[in-house]
């Protein structure tokens, strides 16, 4: 009876010492994997740390390069002291053709208006117009390719316009000459000259704000 005892108490420890033995073998094993989950999401951290901090770099070059080459962007475009005064005078040149287009019109409201009358109103205004010519030529001359294809619809647009102008400067002249002067068109030829000036001096202002604010 004693050693039938002593039997099932062996066998009751033997099962114990299994589990015990199976428990820790378990937790070695969810410890390691827990170690290897850990060291996975410490090498994806370190890896997206990485990428992050190359992508904030070369975010840095690309908008330091981006700004530098504004820079040079900005200096090729503004004017320099020769320019200034060129675009100025032109601006004024075309404020004293536009008062001198107005006084003009107000002139052949005159019955008493003749074609002499016109003949020397054409011939000062052809005087103004050639000294805004040659400023604005060399103007023209003076500028950068960057500034010349900055400005290109700009200066195109200004090309038409002196084109118009010269066009009723010959119709206007053509009319002085005739016996049969007519007031009526002599007047609405200056107003078209004004109407051109107007958009030509336009032009000008929007080429001399651009330069002064690069």
């Amino acid at each position: 009876m004693k050693n039938k005892n002593l039997r099932v108490i062996f066998v009751i420890l033997t099962l114990l010492c299994g589990l015990s033995i199976t428990a820790a073998a378990q937790g070695r094993g969810q410890s390691g994997r827990g170690q290897t989950v850990g060291r996975g999401n410490q090498d994806r951290d370190r890896t997206t740390d990485s990428t992050r901090d190359r992508t904030r770099d070369r975010d840095t070059t690309r908008d330091r390069d981006r700004d530098l080459s504004g820079d040079r962007d900005r200096d090729r475009i503004r004017a320099n002291d020769r320019q200034r005064d060129q675009l100025q005078t032109g601006i004024d040149s075309a404020d004293r053709i536009r008062q001198q287009t107005r006084d003009m019109i107000r002139d052949c409201d005159n019955p008493n208006f003749s074609s002499a009358d016109a003949k020397m109103q054409r011939e000062r205004l052809h005087n103004q117009i050639r000294n805004l010519e040659q400023n604005q030529e060399r103007l023209m001359a003076g500028l950068n390719d960057y500034q010349r294809n900055r400005f290109q619809k700009n200066i195109r647009s200004m090309e038409q316009i002196h084109s118009r102008i010269h066009n009723q400067m010959q119709l206007m002249e053509q009319g002085t000459n005739d016996q049969n002067f007519n007031r009526k068109m002599h007047r609405n030829q200056i107003r078209e000259i004004d109407k051109a000036m107007k958009r030509w001096q336009k032009q000008y202002r929007e080429i001399a704000r651009d330069m002064a604010d690069n």
